[in-house]
């Protein structure tokens, strides 16, 4: 893979002059992770190094630029650029090992952007309902079914809700610009190992992302087939998970839901997939039709599923 490993060379040089410099460290690590030319391989420590310096990152700024010193052998150059290039790392190693810091780089200061943070509760976290905060009650009668309540005043800007999904789905529209796992805007890019039709922000997404492993196969089919992004997301409640993860719940789901907090005083956990499972589903409101659309959406998808490697194995659901 040596020209996706040049491209990502040459993007994180374009990065630095951006001061972009935490996505250009990322893209020259990738670069050297996929076989950059051997021949080249110091221009990137030493890029690496001046940005790690920059970051205060000073121990690891120390070992890139002895990584940039031993491929400077390697290096197709004459002579005098070669001792020219030594000379310059050598100067720096020498600071270091002397503990000489230089303190002010010529390089403006680099921007990290922070993770986004979930808000706090405005007055805590209710006692039944984790995701709710205390000034939010939820009760329930044969009438109106489950439903929820101020329990106090709610000034405007109060956060009374915050809850991590159970499983989300990029919009379609959105694949171009936007992390298919965390779903950042995208300023570096890194792109599936076999396909085109999605990226993500980081080498780290691409790992975590398990689900894009199964649907990366039949993407195709299932954008083409028009499927709504209802259809996605419960398509993606099974791909994020192994087929053992549902078959330890196999017995279970025949049963009354066991964890009801309507009319008891559980507390509601919304990571436990029998909560999810036993979410109402209004069926006596739907009609023939509607049913109809779903089973062939049920059968599509399964049919989909079978293309790709998911009842091949019973792996961990860990």
């Amino acid at each position: 893979m040596t020209l996706y490993a040049i491209c990502l060379a040459n993007r994180s040089a374009a990065l630095y002059h951006l001061r972009e410099y935490h996505y250009c460290v990322k893209d020259i690590d990738e670069a050297l992770e996929h076989h950059y030319p051997k021949e080249l391989k110091y221009k990137l420590y030493k890029r690496k190094a001046r940005l790690l310096s920059h970051m205060k990152q000073h121990v690891d700024a120390r070992d890139a630029y002895r990584q940039a010193l031993k491929w400077l052998d390697w290096a197709k150059m004459e002579r005098e650029k070669r001792i020219e290039h030594q000379t310059e790392i050598q100067k720096w190693l020498k600071m270091y090992e002397t503990g000489k810091v230089v303190k002010n780089w010529d390089v403006p200061e680099g921007y990290i952007e922070p993770a986004p943070l979930i808000p706090n509760l405005t007055g805590g976290s209710n006692e039944r309902f984790p995701s709710l905060s205390k000034k939010v009650d939820v009760k329930y009668d044969n009438n109106q079914g489950r439903y929820a309540v101020a329990a106090e005043d709610i000034e405007v800007g109060d956060v009374i809700a915050t809850e991590k999904p159970f499983a989300s789905v990029l919009l379609r529209e959105e694949y171009g610009n936007h992390c298919q796992k965390c779903f950042k805007v995208t300023k570096a890019p890194i792109p599936c190992k076999k396909c085109s039709s999605v990226l993500f922000c980081s080498v780290e997404c691409r790992q975590e992302s398990s689900f894009h492993s199964i649907e990366c196969p039949i993407l195709d089919l299932l954008t083409g087939s028009g499927m709504s992004i209802n259809c996605f997301l419960a398509f993606r409640l099974v791909t994020q998970y192994p087929l053992s993860f549902f078959l330890d719940f196999k017995d279970q789901l025949t049963e009354e839901d066991p964890k009801d907090t309507t009319n008891n005083k559980q507390v509601y956990d919304p990571s436990d997939f029998l909560r999810l499972y036993h979410l109402v589903c209004h069926s006596q409101s739907r009609t023939p039709e509607d049913f109809f659309h779903r089973c062939i959406m049920i059968v599509f998808m399964v049919k989909a599923l079978k293309k790709t490697k998911y009842f091949e194995t019973k792996g961990s659901a860990s």
